[in-house]
C-alpha cells in the first residue's frame, strides 16, 4: 500500500469520527446552530475529495510572508498577483491544465449585505444610520450615509492593528469598490471566467482589497510547471488572524484544507 492511499485512508477516517462527534453533539444539545451543519458540510467535501483523487496543498501564512512566490515558482512564471488581503480572505486555487484559464466567483448582493451587516456592529452606535431596517449597499442613501459615518470615527476604530481595524477597511472596501462590480454583482453568485490571453485580467480583482472583497473564490488552471494535475495549490490570503469583533470568522474552511498545509514563514536574518 502506498503512502497515498495510507494518508486517504487515515483523512477518511478523521473525516468519519469528527463528524459522528459533531453529529451527537447537535443531536445532545438539540440546538439549530449552523456551525454544526457547517462542519457536517466540510466533512462531506473531504470524503468527496477523496473520491476524485484530488489532493489539495494549502500553503497558508501572514501577509508578505512569500506565498504567492512559492507557488509562482511551483509553476515558472509570475501567474498570481497579491495586494490586496488585509481584510480579504479569498483562497486562490491553482491546478495544471490544457490552457490558461482564470474563473472568478463573485458573492450575491445578499452575501454582500450580510457581510456587511455584521463588520457594522462594531459601530459605537447605530443613530448614524436613519433606516433601522437593514442596511443595502444597492442604496445611494445607505453609501452616503455609511460614507460619512466613516469619515466621523475616531481614529482609533478606524487605524489599528485588532478586529475592529479590520471592520471598517472592510465597510470602505465595498464601498469604494461598488461603481466597478455593480453591473457584474446579482442576486445569485456569478461566475467570471478570463482564457488565454485575457487571463491576466484576474489579476486586477486580486490586487486590489476593494475589488477582492466581493470575490467568494478563484480558481486558476495554469499550462504550465510540473505539478501534476491531481493536485491543486491553495494560496490561502491571511487565513490565520483573530476572528473579528462582529464574529465574522473568515478562517480556512475544512473544504479548503482537507488534505495538508503548507506554511510559509516570513524570513528572518540569523541573529548575531
Amino acid at each position: 500500500m502506498d503512502n497515498n492511499t495510507v494518508f486517504t485512508e487515515e483523512l477518511l477516517k478523521i473525516a468519519d469520527s469528527t463528524a459522528n462527534l459533531v453529529s451527537s453533539t447537535r443531536d445532545l444539545t438539540d440546538a439549530g446552530d449552523p456551525v454544526f451543519e457547517n462542519w457536517l458540510s466540510g466533512c462531506e467535501n473531504i470524503r468527496q475529495d477523496m473520491a476524485k483523487g484530488l489532493l489539495r496543498v494549502a500553503v497558508v501564512g501572514a501577509i508578505k510572508s512569500g506565498k504567492s512566490t512559492f507557488v509562482n515558482s511551483l509553476f515558472k512564471d509570475d501567474y498570481l498577483k497579491r495586494g490586496a488581503g488585509v481584510v480579504t480572505s479569498i483562497v486562490t486555487r491553482i491546478r495544471r491544465g490544457d490552457s490558461l484559464k482564470a474563473t472568478l466567483w463573485f458573492k450575491s448582493w445578499q452575501e454582500v449585505n450580510a457581510e456587511m451587516e455584521k463588520s457594522l456592529l462594531f459601530f459605537p452606535s447605530p443613530d448614524w444610520r436613519t433606516d433601522q431596517n437593514g442596511f443595502d449597499i444597492r442604496r445611494e442613501k445607505d453609501r452616503s450615509e455609511l460614507a460619512a459615518a466613516l469619515d466621523s470615527l475616531n481614529s482609533d476604530l478606524l487605524i489599528s492593528n485588532d478586529s475592529r481595524g479590520s471592520d471598517s477597511v472592510v465597510l470602505d472596501s465595498y464601498l469604494k469598490g461598488y461603481e466597478k462590480v455593480k453591473d457584474i454583482v446579482a442576486g445569485e453568485p456569478v461566475t467570471i471566467e478570463y482564457k488565454d490571453e485575457l487571463f491576466p485580467e484576474h489579476k486586477k480583482f486580486t490586487g486590489d482589497d476593494a475589488l477582492a472583497v466581493w470575490l467568494r473564490d478563484i480558481e486558476l488552471e495554469i499550462c504550465a510547471g510540473d505539478m501534476d494535475p491531481d493536485v491543486e495549490i491553495a494560496d490561502c490570503q491571511e487565513v490565520i488572524r483573530p476572528i473579528p469583533a462582529s464574529g465574522h470568522d473568515s478562517g480556512l474552511s475544512a473544504h479548503h484544507a482537507s488534505d495538508c498545509l503548507c506554511h510559509q514563514r516570513p524570513h528572518r536574518a540569523p541573529s548575531g
